[in-house]
């Protein structure tokens, strides 16, 4: 990947190729903009790097933007994307 992502406040040079590299990047971004609840952080990172899989989730019942009790079910569905 060439050039840096932008996730809210966090700039970041990383690519986002493997799970753990999607929720370093992720708690960086929550690191970065404070005012973020823990759903919206990993929302956004996941649409900053891998937009089309970010839209399957969007207003399902994983989705965890809004409500940070669908981030454990939102999380596994991910992990097995990136499997």
């Amino acid at each position: 990947m060439s050039g840096n992502t932008q996730i809210g406040a966090l700039s970041t040079p990383f690519s986002c190729d493997t799970f753990d590299d999607y929720i370093w990047i992720a708690d960086g971004a929550l690191e970065h903009n404070p005012e973020w609840r823990r759903g919206q952080a990993y929302f956004n990172t996941l649409a900053a790097f891998h937009p089309e899989v970010a839209e399957q989730f969007r207003g399902s019942l994983t989705d965890p933007f809004h409500n940070d009790s669908k981030l454990p079910a939102f999380l596994d569905a991910v992990r097995e994307w990136f499997e």
